[in-house]
């Protein structure tokens, strides 16, 4: 990332692509380093304004995310810009009542009511448990506190928009409907470290891990198995009818319930696959690979020494070997 500076130090765009690139990797801090020293040495632009504010909507600072947003749009129209300030403004407005508390590494925002304080000090608790687990499966730890809001269920469909199959959602922040939750049990901490490893993977990754082996981590960290779904991914290989995994790269939240059922069992096999053919350290450094070169196959390719398409013929023949 430091190239980028290095070609044009004294350049606004050149600290942009900088701030950019360490926002995608969830670097928060260093970008919000860059971009406030970016904004006292040149005239902010409407891209800066923009980038600023996106920073402070993923650590969780609302108010001046919506000034540097606004900022944004009076100096130029972006749809994207307008639609990220309603989203916070609407956030902001489900949440007006809420109360916060804070751990080591989480702040976690909720209804105001003692049972819902009881139930997000036991959140807190789980997550702090599954963040020491994380940091020693994937040797790595996240430097930025971590959001957390806990939901009524039809405020959680209200702010998110996702399809009623989605028990939990991480964009960013670790957003979790309670369902009338009074106790953590082991389902609750299941979901809320899959929803964690999210968090780790991104950074970790700097933003660049397929979706396919990002769930699949999520799922296997947690302690699901896809040995149940076996039996259909060798009738799928046989029929032809097996998905790549180049196809399963992108957000599974626009898809029907089947088949993203579909797609979450796939990604959790081809991660158990990857575990024993490889290792959790080589996933490790895949991982640490992606950052470092940008993209997925890169990575691979340094890693495992392996291109996209053997990856895939190794998954299947392994599936056939079950």
């Amino acid at each position: 990332m430091d190239a980028y500076l290095r070609l044009d130090p004294d350049g606004l765009q050149a600290n942009l692509t900088h701030a950019r690139l360490r926002l995608k990797r969830g670097d928060l801090a260093e970008a919000e380093n860059v971009l406030l020293k970016a904004k006292l040495k040149y005239d902010p632009s409407a891209e800066l304004h923009y980038l600023l504010g996106t920073v402070y909507y993923h650590q969780d600072r609302n108010s001046l995310a919506v000034r540097e947003l606004q900022q944004s749009l009076e100096r130029r129209y972006r749809p994207e810009v307008e639609s990220l300030l309603k989203k916070i403004q609407q956030e902001n407005l489900a949440e007006d009542q809420f109360k916060q508390s804070n751990s080591l590494h989480f702040v976690i925002r909720y209804e105001g009511r003692e049972r819902s304080h009881a139930l997000g000090q036991g959140i807190l608790a789980a997550l702090e448990r599954s963040f020491l687990e994380l940091s020693n499966e994937l040797n790595y730890s996240p430097r930025d506190t971590i959001a957390v809001v806990l939901y009524p269920d039809e405020v959680f469909q209200d702010v998110t928009k996702v399809p009623g199959w989605v028990g939990a959602l991480n964009d960013g922040k670790i957003r979790f409907p309670i369902k009338g939750l009074t106790v953590v049990d082991d389902r609750v901490r299941t979901i809320l470290k899959h929803e964690l490893t999210h968090s780790f993977i991104r950074h970790k990754a700097g933003g660049n891990c397929p979706l396919w082996l990002n769930e699949g981590l999520a799922q296997y960290l947690s302690g699901d198995s896809a040995r149940s779904f076996l039996p259909l991914a060798k009738r799928a290989i046989v029929q032809k009818q097996f998905p790549a995994l180049s196809r399963l790269e992108d957000s599974f939240i626009h898809l029907d319930a089947h088949k993203a059922a579909w797609a979450y069992q796939q990604s959790l096999l081809a991660t158990e696959f990857l575990m024993k053919a490889y290792g959790l350290g080589d996933i490790q450094r895949l991982l640490e690979n992606n950052a470092k070169t940008g993209a997925f196959e890169a990575g691979l390719r340094a890693t495992l020494r392996s291109e996209y398409a053997d990856l895939q013929r190794q998954f299947e023949d392994y599936v056939r070997a079950q």
